[in-house]
């Protein structure tokens, strides 16, 4: 595994302007792993600084991207952090798996050898390669990160998974909360062939508007964020990866 300090500025996605607006900043990092070659990572940073500080790298769920944690960077940037939110691998044409016919091409712990190389990457922006992090994950970032302490556990200060418990899996969830169902079943669905991707984006991404409407009710996704969820998702090979 080998990690490369070379990140640049990226100033043309939505994902970006919204992070401009904050004060934030959109990079775009070179990685390389050795069972895979160079792949690129973009991240939204908190503070782009030469200032060492200790390290937050948060990983985002379905269907989301790095503004997922907007509402945490700020707090955690005032209380002395600098907090990274990497795409998760495939969710950007520049980490769409090459291995395009193998079916386990975004295992878990071939997401988790990737996204160690991402943060040794980033952590050599700033500071050490081999510099301890802490770890924030939600959804499926909460599963990659997972399987990221078990994979390299003396890399991590710590490790905060939101919405996902440990050790259960989906089975096991839906023995002890049935309930979990009308939440979860679209993990099924998109499992069947080609359907989902047809379905997905149809109607500008209504079914996408739909999910989250079933899992917050009562909440609204501000239009900015739910428009560049949508150009994330629409981007060359990043539905059929993130289904």
């Amino acid at each position: 595994m080998l990690a490369q300090a070379n990140a640049v500025a990226t100033e043309s996605t939505l994902m970006a302007q919204y992070a401009r607006a904050q004060g934030w900043a959109v990079l775009t990092f070179a990685c390389e792993l050795a069972t895979e070659g160079r792949f690129a990572t973009t991240a939204l940073v908190s503070d782009t600084s030469d200032a060492p500080r200790p390290l937050v790298i948060c990983l985002h769920g379905f269907p989301d991207n790095a503004l997922s944690f907007r509402h945490q960077m700020a707090p955690l940037q005032r209380a002395g952090y600098r907090v990274v939110c990497p795409l998760l691998p495939g969710y950007e044409p520049a980490s769409v798996s090459r291995q395009s016919q193998s079916r386990d091409r975004y295992a878990l712990v071939r997401i988790a050898c990737r996204l160690l190389a991402v943060i040794e990457t980033i952590a050599a922006r700033w500071n050490d390669p081999q510099t301890k992090v802490h770890l924030v994950g939600h959804d499926w970032g909460a599963l990659a990160g997972y399987a990221l302490i078990r994979l390299a556990p003396a890399r991590f200060h710590s490790f905060c998974a939101l919405t996902i418990p440990y050790p259960l899996g989906i089975t096991a969830m839906l023995r002890r909360a049935p309930q979990y169902l009308r939440y979860a079943w679209y993990l099924e669905f998109f499992q069947l062939p080609q359907l989902p991707e047809w379905v997905v984006p149809r109607q500008n991404w209504a079914f996408i508007d739909r999910l989250l409407a079933s899992w917050s009710p009562n909440w609204a996704m501000p239009e900015e964020i739910r428009d560049s969820i949508r150009q994330t998702l629409a981007a060359p090979g990043v539905l059929d990866a993130a289904l």
